[in-house]
């Protein structure tokens, strides 16, 4: 296991898309065509993902990833996002990866203007986003 000081986090760019797919296949075990990673994180409708990553090094050992999307909300249309793609590599698992990088990705989607934030957590997950993000349930 790696020590919690050996990584550090930081917005990703459109060169860092090789190195989350590598990590999205060491967590998840298999890969996407590189066409749907690169339209699901570089080029959606709505401009390129808000996307925290933890770094050792010249590796991403963690990724958290919001989809942007526009909401209305009464008479207003408001820039959100919907949580999506997060993956801590097991060797950083235990070392708080998750919760850094939800909170880091939540900063980088406010400097640019995004409003809302939903998501769809499963069973495992929930728990924590709501204890440690401190997420409301609705239903």
């Amino acid at each position: 296991m790696n020590s919690p000081t050996s990584w550090t986090i930081r917005a990703a760019f459109e060169d860092d898309l090789d190195a989350i797919r590598a990590l999205y296949a060491d967590v998840w075990g298999y890969s996407r065509p590189q066409s749907f990673d690169r339209w699901r994180y570089v080029s959606p409708p709505q401009g390129f993902c808000p996307i925290a990553i933890a770094v050792d090094d010249d590796r991403v050992v963690g990724a958290y990833t919001i989809w942007p999307v526009k909401i209305r909300v009464g008479n207003q249309v408001l820039l959100g996002a919907q949580s999506m793609d997060t993956m801590t590599h097991p060797d950083y698992q235990g070392q708080g990866v998750f919760t850094k990088l939800a909170e880091a990705c939540y900063d980088i989607a406010a400097e640019r203007g995004f409003k809302v934030l939903y998501g769809f957590p499963n069973p495992l997950i929930s728990p924590g986003v709501v204890k440690k993000l401190e997420w409301t349930h609705t239903g």
